[in-house]
């Protein structure tokens, strides 16, 4: 338990400081309940016994100093006093919970607001281990948890003052009473709390299997074209009735579970309740008036005692349901914060300089080793560029071509070499490096938002700058584009683009980098997945930045290169041949004789 609580902590944070505050709303709020059952006992004993008045001289005593002299009077008097009190209970409690839910839904957005932030802050290649589906499923997961975890750990806590001060007060009116609702709990409690581990291994069961169940709805979608075309939606379909059966029935458990407190509680005390009047009737010989006080106080403690004991039973079985998820937020959360610091002690620590006016960029002895591998990416790579000028990058699948891109793009970290712009390594000074920097790859990622909102990626809609976004447009040509659209620039392009052609989405891709005003453009692939005519018009836009911009450029087709300044070829990782476009292409038709009849090509 101490473990469970140190968990909650360290997820709260700096913000496990409110929990007091709320147990303490919630003590107050047990403390009125339980007067209100302390109050039913002799109201009804004073309403049934008139007699028993008389013998309240404190009561009395203000009755004179009010000048009530009627025991009608007297009675409607004490009745407005037990209203306004039960009013008031409720009242608190009511308040308690909007309380409740208001904190743990400001707790749960805290919560969720830092683990994803710690997320969008980690290196690169902890997110590339992970998958879309994954991460997804974890951020909701880790909300459910959070909410389930904080409302039951805090239902547990009030709803056990209440119920021990309950107990406390039932002591005080019959024993014998007390100790068959004693014995009858706790044989349900024992019950209940084995059956709690089916809801734990519901709980670990529900958690993998939706996030099997998000993985495999992306797939569908994101490849539905190939599913339609191949016609395997029936593999998808089953898929997904399995991952859909067991989540289904992982929740039934659950849900089955959390109800059974209630329907034997209820039960269970009805059946206490015979038992006790058939006792005291029978063999402990008391009469109706003196068990009427009595049992009108364990009623009234009943209305409140059975729910109290079904909310701890069920909020302890919604914990042992969200322990897995919990457990895994608590031991992801430690590691991605550990990397996130040593991120932001990095950014903390580096110098702020200014790239943009740079001019010479040089790549010294890069290597790269990807993590688990035993074989370099990238070996001694190195070569210069000065600002202005554009090289282009070839080389087969596999040659290292996307793994230096991400290296230039501060995305990986050389084992060893550097990234050195007029002498000075970018390392000190990352951010400002990658502020210098404009990325257009293969496929272009576009929100499902406008085409404005696409180009202007990141910006609030009141910083956007119209003027910019117009000069964008007319660099990219697709001026003609917005007006053929009815609602211009303002259209909405659809989930990853998919209202836009190849081209279109590529020009988006283009103006965005240069709406950011970034000295160096970095175009993976940009041009491989279009036909040759659009190719051309967006190499054509392409070669319009020449000289205006510095382009390190990976390209499908040689042609695309063309203008550059310089071509390197890469294989296996190591940089065989830096030269014109005219050099390194005739070295790469006699390396690679395969492809000799198309030279214009690399694979």
């Amino acid at each position: 338990m101490l473990n469970y609580f140190k968990k909650i902590a360290y997820i709260l944070g700096k913000d496990v400081n409110k929990i007091p505050l709320l147990i303490l709303v919630f003590i107050i709020s047990s403390l009125l309940d339980v007067l209100g059952v302390i109050i039913v006992g002799p109201y009804t004993k004073i309403v049934t016994e008139p007699e028993f008045l008389n013998s309240l001289e404190s009561l009395n005593k203000i009755f004179s100093y009010l000048n009530i002299q009627t025991f009608n009077h007297k009675i409607i008097l004490l009745t407005l006093v037990v209203l306004i009190i039960l009013l008031v209970q409720v009242l608190v409690l009511i308040a308690s919970q909007i309380f409740l839910y208001k904190t743990s839904g400001y707790l749960q957005h805290k919560v969720v607001v830092r683990l994803f932030s710690a997320y969008v802050n980690v290196p690169y290649k902890f997110i590339v281990s992970e998958s879309s589906a994954s991460l997804t499923n974890f951020i909701q997961e880790s909300d459910l948890a959070i909410r389930a975890n904080l409302i039951s750990l805090l239902q547990i806590t009030t709803n056990s003052i209440l119920l021990f001060s309950l107990l406390f007060v039932l002591v005080k009116t019959s024993v014998t009473l007390l100790v068959l609702i004693i014995g009858v709990l706790a044989v349900v409690f024992v019950t209940l709390d084995i059956l709690g581990k089916r809801v734990k291994k519901a709980g670990k069961v529900r958690v993998e299997e939706r996030k099997k169940n998000i993985s495999v709805i992306n797939h569908t979608f994101g490849g539905f074209k190939e599913t339609r075309v191949i016609g395997c939606e029936k593999y998808f379909e089953n898929l997904v009735k399995g991952q859909q059966r067991k989540i289904v029935n992982a929740e039934m458990t659950v849900g089955i579970v959390q109800q059974l407190p209630g329907i034997v509680t209820k039960s269970s005390l009805v059946l206490v309740l015979i038992l006790f009047i058939g006792l005291s009737v029978t063999v402990l010989n008391k009469n109706t008036y003196e068990l009427t006080p009595i049992l009108s106080v364990f009623a009234v403690a009943g209305v409140r005692l059975s729910p109290s004991f079904n909310i701890i039973v069920q909020s302890l079985n919604l914990i042992k349901n969200q322990s897995y998820a919990l457990d895994t937020l608590y031991l992801k959360l430690k590691e991605i914060e550990k990397l996130h610091k040593r991120e932001r002690r990095r950014i903390q620590q580096a110098e702020k300089r200014d790239f943009r006016s740079f001019g010479e960029l040089a790549l010294v002895d890069v290597s790269y080793t990807y993590p688990g591998s035993s074989q370099p990416s990238l070996q001694n790579i190195s070569f210069k560029l000065n600002k202005g000028e554009s090289i282009g990058i070839i080389g087969k699948s596999g040659a290292g071509k996307t793994t230096l891109i991400d290296v230039i793009l501060g995305l990986l970290q050389p084992d060893n070499g550097d990234i050195e712009v007029d002498g000075l390594s970018v390392y000190h000074s990352l951010r400002s490096w990658q502020d210098t920097l404009g990325y257009i790859p293969q496929t272009i990622f576009l929100t499902e938002d406008t085409i404005e909102k696409n180009i202007a990626f990141g910006v609030p809609d009141q910083l956007i700058d119209r003027e910019k976004i117009a000069r964008v447009l007319k660099m990219t040509e697709l001026e003609e584009l917005i007006a053929s659209l009815p609602q211009g620039i303002k259209t909405e392009v659809g989930e990853r683009g998919v209202r836009l052609s190849g081209g279109q989405r590529q020009r988006i891709g283009i103006a965005r980098a240069l709406y950011h005003e970034r000295e160096i453009l970095v175009l993976d692939e940009a041009t491989s997945a279009l036909d040759s005519q659009t190719e051309n018009l967006i190499t054509e836009a392409i070669k319009s930045l020449v000289g205006n911009q510095t382009l390190i450029i990976i390209a499908h087709r040689l042609t695309t290169l063309r203008h550059c300044d310089r071509v390197c070829l890469l294989e296996k990782g190591r940089l065989i041949k830096t030269g014109s476009y005219a050099e390194v292409v005739s070295e790469y038709e006699s390396k690679y004789q395969s492809q000799a009849n198309i030279p214009q090509e690399v694979s």
